[in-house]
């Protein structure tokens, strides 16, 4: 099990996730953070659009990002 964390950074701020999560690889990694994207596009704050989720290794190396888009834009509308 490898320990992931997954940041969330906005234009103007960042928010770190200091705890992570252990998971098995990279692919559940990148699960979750897609899970973590949509959660935060549905919210009813619009704080977080335009926003991404950045994932880190536990030796702090980027993994990948991807970006929050609004609900209706995840499902096509």
């Amino acid at each position: 099990m490898s320990r992931f964390f997954f940041d969330i950074v906005a234009r103007h701020s960042r928010n770190y996730d200091f705890h992570g999560k252990y998971l098995t690889n990279s692919s559940e990694a990148q699960q979750m953070a897609e899970i973590l994207a949509l959660d935060l596009g549905i919210s009813e704050e619009e704080t977080w659009l335009g926003a991404e989720v950045q994932v880190r290794d536990e030796r702090g190396a980027h993994i990948l990002s991807l970006p929050v888009a609004s609900s209706s834009a995840a499902i096509g509308v």
